[in-house]
């Protein structure tokens, strides 16, 4: 294989990586959306509860509310951590670019 198939063969194999952290990462985006609609919902349905004056209705939402929260930001962490190897890929990337221009 001359330098070209290789540096080919690279590009690919950055881009599947890539693929990869980038799949993981919005998959932890759409889990955050979902769960910052259930804390909403759950906020919602505590006020609703609070003037009906429903107490134990309302620290039952209360509490889903606050497990959604904690959901949350456990899942920004992933997020983030997920996110962090797209940087590098993205770096791999440009070096593999710039073994393909030195193929030529």
């Amino acid at each position: 294989a001359d330098a070209w198939d290789i540096a080919c063969l690279a590009v690919e194999g950055v881009m599947a990586v890539r693929e990869n952290h980038n799949w993981r990462w919005q998959s932890f985006e759409r889990k955050m959306k979902t769960a910052e609609e259930e804390a909403a919902a759950a906020a919602a349905a505590a006020m609703a509860a609070e003037q009906l004056g429903r107490h134990g209705e309302a620290q039952r939402a209360q509490a889903a509310e606050a497990a959604a929260v904690d959901r949350i930001a456990e899942l920004e962490k992933k997020a983030e951590a997920a996110r962090a190897p797209l940087v590098d890929a993205d770096a791999d990337v440009a070096d593999c670019a710039g073994g393909m221009i030195l193929a030529l």
